[in-house]
């Protein structure tokens, strides 16, 4: 996967840690003991949570929806008047869990961030963090912070989601919620920091190869980038490590090569190889950087998982509103009319499960029609832009990375970007009969 890549590199400076943050309430929930303040469900009918025994201790058991995929979820819901309806905007959640099969966890929650979420329900439903789970067979602890928190049942009347993936039993033994006056403190800034230290932004963006007229490539208008690159220094012959996303993405934001990181495909991630791998943000994160990130930077998830390692706090967005489904959406209510209506519902599902195609198994390219706002990589930058207007950094000299996702597929984009490039105007690069002729027979370095 072709990355570009545009960043300043600057000195670094040490710091010390910060002072410890107070806490304003805390929930503490075990298994088989109720709790008025919360509770834990699940989705009726479609999974279902146990109480057991595991080495002397009790746990939650939460087992599969899907036994063939491993996907499993249950929720917590907050009862108290004290923490619902934004009362409680800063939250840090613990839990207590056993590792023990591969798959990864993810956590979403109900938060005011007017980022997320989608048409009518901007807000909702945001990514508050990841982990991997490595089958180690240890009980290990983690820790969610969570900003902009509602905490209201909007979404579908929960408040905090948990979903795993992967063949194995999600067990739970103890989960605490802690209410925070204040978000977690930055450490300290030294005096060596408040010297001449140069900021940092970093900016990637997906598969975007060398298609833009800086680099000689004309059939494509890219004015903005161009100007970029004019008032700095292009690199006319670098190359992406590696012809996949994660692994190019774990090689060149840790500096070593895919192989020697041992990642080579999309599902592996360099923690579970070299757990000990310092990466480019983590570097300027214990260097006294205010180190932050928005979009793709690493590959998927694992934005979220480097939240505490690399970054301070990272944004992972979706885009709120899916082309594809608004056109099967136009074409079933073509003939039976609205979706919403109770007789049309089972009909919707079936039409859309016969008819639905993954976009990047079959990349398609769709002119979309709702508001710029909803598309991810919109967010993103609004983000980055938020943090540049409040100067969020305070003191410390800062790191912040944004990532754009397209033109990754699928290729998704505003119609006013469409009719840029009329169809009829189009023309296609010639390709040379014999363009695979001079490919080696087997990769150096292969047996």
């Amino acid at each position: 996967m072709k990355t570009v890549l545009t960043a300043i590199i600057a000195a670094l400076v040490l710091f010390s840690s910060g002072p410890c943050l107070a806490v304003e309430s805390i929930l503490v929930l075990t298994p088989g003991e109720s709790n008025k303040n919360a509770e834990i469900v699940t989705q009726k009918g479609e999974s279902a949570i146990a109480v057991r025994e595991f080495e002397g201790r009790k746990a939650w058991v939460s087992e599969a929806l899907q036994k063939e995929q491993g996907f499993r979820q249950f929720y917590v819901n907050l009862l108290g008047s004290a923490w619902t309806d934004g009362r409680m905007p800063n939250v840090r959640i613990t839990i207590d869990y056993l590792d023990n099969f591969h798959g990864e966890l993810e956590l979403k929650y109900d938060s005011t961030d007017k980022l997320y979420g989608g048409p009518g329900s901007y807000g909702v439903w945001k990514y508050g963090g990841f982990l991997r789970l490595q089958n180690t067979a240890i009980w290990k602890q983690k820790v969610f912070t969570l900003r902009d928190v509602f905490f209201g049942g909007r979404c579908n009347g929960y408040d905090i989601r948990f979903t795993t993936r992967g063949k194995g039993d999600l067990i739970i033994s103890r989960l605490k919620i802690e209410g925070l006056p204040d978000l977690p403190r930055y450490p300290e800034v030294t005096a060596r920091a408040r010297g001449n230290r140069k900021n940092v932004l970093l900016i990637i963006l997906d598969d975007l190869n060398d298609h833009v007229e800086a680099f000689g490539y004309d059939p494509i208008d890219t004015p903005n980038i161009d100007c970029f690159a004019a008032s700095g220094m292009k690199f006319m012959r670098a190359y992406c490590q590696y012809p996949v996303c994660g692994p190019s993405r774990a090689s060149f934001l840790t500096g070593r090569y895919p192989e020697t990181i041992h990642v080579l495909e999309n599902d592996m991630h360099f923690r579970d190889e070299a757990p000990d791998a310092r990466t480019m943000l983590q570097y300027f994160k214990e260097n006294g950087y205010w180190t932050v990130g928005s979009g793709k930077i690493f590959h998927s998830l694992s934005n979220l998982e480097e939240v505490g390692t690399s970054t301070y706090t990272h944004d992972w967005f979706l885009d709120g509103a899916d082309p594809q489904d608004d056109l099967l959406r136009k074409l079933f209510e073509k003939d039976h009319g609205s979706i919403k209506k109770k007789k049309n519902q089972d009909k919707w599902r079936s039409f859309r499960k016969e008819n639905w195609e993954h976009p990047e198994k079959h990349p398609k390219a769709l002119a979309c029609d709702f508001d710029d706002s909803l598309h991810k990589d919109v967010r993103a930058v609004k983000r980055v832009s938020e943090w540049l207007d409040a100067k969020a950094w305070g003191d410390n000299p800062f790191f912040i990375a944004c990532g754009i996702v397209r033109p990754h597929l699928p290729f998704y984009a505003p119609r006013k970007f469409f009719n840029q490039y009329p169809k009829d105007k189009l023309v296609i690069a010639a390709v040379p009969e014999d363009d695979w002729e001079d490919i080696p027979v087997r990769p150096w370095g292969t047996d």
